[in-house]
């Protein structure tokens, strides 16, 4: 788009331009109005180019922090991310990816649990909502580490990891707001239970 503007600028002022000159004609100052416009295009497009890049930048960001997983299921959450569903037919599908996932060890739970409370202090994990590759990646985890463990385990982390879970997948499906009541409580609950795993 850019390209394009700057483009069309420089073309309508030489025709403004030639055609003052050569006839002297009113008419022409149109090409002077519309080359006017176009700059105007021209500029306001690259603002949106830059801000377009940054918020690539963030999610290329993400990406790469996600890297640190397994790639099999990293490239299946970015697979359903990319397709032409509701947002809650792309985290039921992804609960259901999760739920079939096999943990390799215990470390990559512990990387898991990790990244949860690591998301949660940083008051991240429902920054942006609406991007449906954080929120699925982050569905995805949740899940993983909520069934590993048995309900009867009273396990702090399987609270944490079971509230963030609802928080994630009813703020990315449209349910709750981020600054609803029950996402507070919700964080009330992760706040006790991050307490008693320490």
């Amino acid at each position: 788009m850019f390209l394009f503007c700057i483009i069309a600028f420089l073309v309508t002022l030489v025709i403004g331009i030639v055609g003052v000159v050569r006839r002297r004609n009113k008419q022409y100052i149109l090409w002077f109005i519309l080359s006017a416009v176009l700059l105007t295009l021209t500029v306001l497009s690259s603002f949106t180019f830059k801000s377009g890049s940054e918020i690539s930048n963030d999610s290329l960001s993400q990406t790469i922090t996600m890297t640190t997983f397994d790639t099999d299921w990293a490239e299946q959450v970015n697979g359903i991310a990319n397709i032409d569903l509701s947002e809650t037919e792309k985290s039921d599908q992804i609960s259901n990816l999760a739920k079939s996932y096999k943990l390799e060890d215990r470390n990559e739970l512990r990387d898991y649990e990790k990244y949860l409370v690591n998301q949660f202090k940083s008051k991240e994990y429902l920054r942006d909502t609406k991007n449906d590759h954080y929120m699925l990646v982050n569905i995805f985890i949740a899940t993983v580490v909520d069934i590993y463990y048995n309900d009867s385990d009273n396990r702090p982390i399987k609270a944490f990891a079971f509230d963030f879970l609802q928080n994630t997948k009813y703020t990315y499906r449209g349910v709750n707001a981020v600054d609803s009541d029950v996402v507070k409580e919700n964080e009330e609950q992760m706040t006790k239970a991050l307490e008693k795993i320490k």
